[in-house]
């Protein structure tokens, strides 16, 4: 089942790569420089997105041509899988929701951290707090430094 599934997730994205290249290529000329640079960088992604998809199906429909479609279903690796979906909407609201008010680096951390938590488990619970500290600085960072983007602080 998780096979048939992949295969349409591949296909829908191989759509919707395409559908974003053809939108990215109809794109103004730039009002300052009246050059086209700014169209590399969603036509890349998108040629990536076709890619990946395409990939993705054809993986998934060799495997289902060789295999079969297994008649099993795990009804409780479902739930899971719907539990961590929920959870996941959850914390991203929360994380919308506070991201002006707490700053980035506060919002950041505790979402990033919860997230891995959610994820990883209680065990690993420094490697769970650092990483978001470390991925959080490395961010405001590079966008304050090299890009001269500050990102929202308390």
């Amino acid at each position: 089942m998780q096979k048939k599934i992949d295969m349409y997730t591949g296909l829908v994205a191989a759509i919707f790569g395409f559908i974003v290249s053809i939108l990215s290529l109809n794109l103004p000329s730039g009002f300052l420089t009246g050059g086209r640079q700014h169209v590399y960088l969603p036509l890349g992604c998108a040629i990536i997105m076709c890619i990946a998809g395409i990939s993705l199906f054809y993986i998934n429909y060799k495997k289902i041509k060789k295999e079969g479609l297994p008649e099993q279903k795990r009804d409780e690796q479902k739930e899971e899988h719907y539990k961590l979906i929920i959870a996941t909407i959850l914390i991203s609201i929360v994380y919308a929701f506070f991201f002006k008010r707490l700053g980035y680096i506060l919002s950041t951390t505790l979402y990033l951290s919860s997230m891995l938590f959610l994820l990883r488990g209680k065990k690993k619970w420094i490697s769970n707090i650092v990483i978001p500290l470390g991925f959080s600085y490395v961010i405001i960072f590079t966008f304050g430094k090299f890009l001269q983007i500050y990102l929202p602080t308390l």
